[in-house]
């Protein structure tokens, strides 16, 4: 299967120009394994950031108990010494091609000050990666820069900066599988491993486990209360953690289901809207934990997003394919409500530049842009040749740029494009029976 889970785009000027490379030989790969197979047989009491003199605490990385990383299964050795004597007797010469080849590689790895990138959850069978990708508006390029590899599937992924830092970080949470959010550092490149990991749940020693307990599905950095990161998970709870010590700040479990979707209010940076599979859109007011307002829209939902105009609204799309444009102060009935897709709407975002245009995705292959001023009529659809569409993100910088990732049974096909909604709202001759069960 090809499949993108999840993006995010990353505004300008965030990534370093000249990211750091992990250039490690076979030894020290080597000696990575080994140190880390001696540390998963010990046990000790995970640390965590406490000094901003060193903001992502590196120095107790290799004691924290939550980042052992096996990376066996990644680098393989050769076991035979006489090849062993063989290869470092080329170290030298490996060596000296390398340092001829740098200059070049390095131009290669240069990233401009108007380049945006965008983080890419891809699922290529059983290989999963988070691919970092550079896309440059004003020369039209685009091409994978580095990428990760994921021991499990990339579910959501969130940017964020980490609270103390002195510049700038550039680093990405992610959900996935596991009950664990791994911390990636997107400026360094043939990273083996998260520099951080929020959570911990392990066979041995279980009495010091924490965080959640299933699949972590949605996150979501507040952006005005920088310290604060939230999950949501099949274990229906929504975990707060906070970023300066790496704790769980506060646990909301009013959900019946599994929590799908989070996203804090634009306007308004107390309020957190989530959306479970019990079909119940619930609306917290995080300075009293144990206060929220909820409405049942008798479906699961599938995807959610603040109004641009308006600190009250929001739209939400669920499984069996509605849009509904609600106020929190009529929660009764909908401001609008309409079928919109023949599959779940797995994707809604608004333009703050045309806060009219409403965008939607959806499974049934197709992606549709509405007038929210003119009875939600339909501008146009487009069939994007990206099979089921699953998600959809906003370039910070340009935002008629939306990237929308897709899924094919085939392998190479295309999964994932740059869409301009400036030029989505031409009208085309698609009919609606094209995506129709």
């Amino acid at each position: 299967m090809n499949f993108v889970s999840c993006v995010k785009w990353i505004k300008q000027g965030v990534a370093k120009r000249e990211p750091d490379n992990v250039h490690l030989t076979e030894e020290e790969l080597r000696e990575i394994v080994e140190q880390k197979s001696d540390e998963e047989d010990e046990s000790g009491k995970p640390s965590k950031p406490t000094s901003s003199d060193d903001e992502y605490d590196f120095k107790n990385y290799d004691n924290e108990d939550e980042l052992r990383v096996s990376i066996k299964g990644i680098a393989t050795f050769d076991a035979d010494k006489k090849k062993k004597k063989k290869k470092k007797k080329n170290e030298k010469e490996k060596k000296r091609k390398r340092d001829d080849s740098d200059d070049s590689e390095k131009e290669d790895e240069l990233i401009k000050e108007d380049d945006n990138l965008l983080i890419v959850g891809h699922v290529d069978d059983d290989y999963n990666t988070l691919d970092v990708y550079v896309y440059n508006e004003n020369d039209g390029d685009m091409y994978i820069h580095h990428d990760m590899v994921l021991k499990s599937p990339a579910l959501c992924v969130e940017w964020l900066n980490i609270p103390g830092a002195s510049e700038t970080s550039n680093v990405c949470a992610i959900g996935s599988m596991k009950p664990i959010v791994e911390i990636w550092d997107l400026d360094i490149i043939n990273s083996v491993a998260p520099v951080f990991r929020l959570g911990r749940r392990k066979k041995k020693n279980p009495e010091k486990n924490y965080g959640h307990t299933d699949a972590v599905l949605s996150l979501a950095w507040n952006t005005e209360l920088t310290h604060i990161l939230c999950s949501g998970g099949v274990d229906n709870r929504v975990l707060m953690w906070d970023l300066d010590d790496g704790k769980v700040a506060t646990e909301i479990n009013s959900f019946s289901d599994k929590v799908q979707n989070l996203a804090w209010n634009p306007h308004n940076a107390n309020f957190l809207l989530t959306g479970c599979a019990d079909g119940v859109l619930r609306n917290y007011d995080c300075r009293v934990y144990d206060e929220f307002k909820e409405i049942n829209l008798d479906s699961p939902i599938e995807s959610m997003f603040w109004d641009v105009t308006n600190e009250h609204r929001c739209f939400i799309g669920t499984e069996d394919g509605q849009i509904r444009h609600l106020d929190w102060r009529k929660k009764k009935k909908p401001i609008h409500q309409f079928q919109a897709h023949s599959k779940e709407v797995t994707g809604l975002c608004v333009d703050p530049n045309h806060p009219d245009v409403l965008v939607s995705i959806s499974t049934d292959e197709c992606m549709k842009l509405w007038d929210t001023s003119n009875e939600y009529n339909m501008i146009t659809m487009k069939d994007l040749k990206l099979g089921g569409l699953h998600c959809i993100d906003l370039n910070p910088d340009f935002p008629y740029l939306a990237a929308v990732g897709g899924m094919s049974e085939k392998r190479g096909k295309t999964v994932l494009k740059v869409v301009s909604l400036e030029e989505s709202t031409k009208p085309e001759n698609v009919s609606n029976d094209e995506f129709s069960e």
